[in-house]
């Protein structure tokens, strides 16, 4: 190859996903959105500050607004109070949004590319 990036929809097709797969592309879970922003949260190239609200940032900005966890239930799988996610909410509103699509972005193929390794 000359240096040519490799679509997405060659990518799909090459490993026998068919576009619109329903077991790949369904909404994300709160468990899969938690497992990538763990995953997110160990790069260590990522500011400190950030990282510290990945696990909160990540499921609430991954998910569709109608599936997006309750605070409670966020809490209750980080093993926090309530208050500590507001606080981290607050602060991963106030980071960098090129920052945060970016972050989105990663976590979503992270999503997507562990779903496609199942099949």
């Amino acid at each position: 190859m000359s240096g040519e990036i490799v679509g997405s929809a060659s990518l799909r097709s090459q490993i026998g996903i068919a576009a619109e797969d329903p077991k790949i592309f369904r909404p994300i879970s709160v468990a899969e959105a938690l497992d990538v922003a763990r995953i997110i949260k160990a790069d260590t190239s990522i500011e400190e500050d950030i990282r510290d609200v990945i696990e909160v940032g990540i499921p609430l900005d991954l998910m569709p607004a109608h599936l997006t966890p309750r605070k409670e239930i966020l809490a209750e799988a980080l093993r926090v109070s309530v208050r500590t996610i507001r606080r981290r909410e607050l602060a991963w509103e106030l980071c960098d949004q090129r920052i945060r699509f970016d972050l989105v972005h990663r976590a979503s193929r992270l999503v997507f590319a562990n779903r496609g390794s199942r099949l």
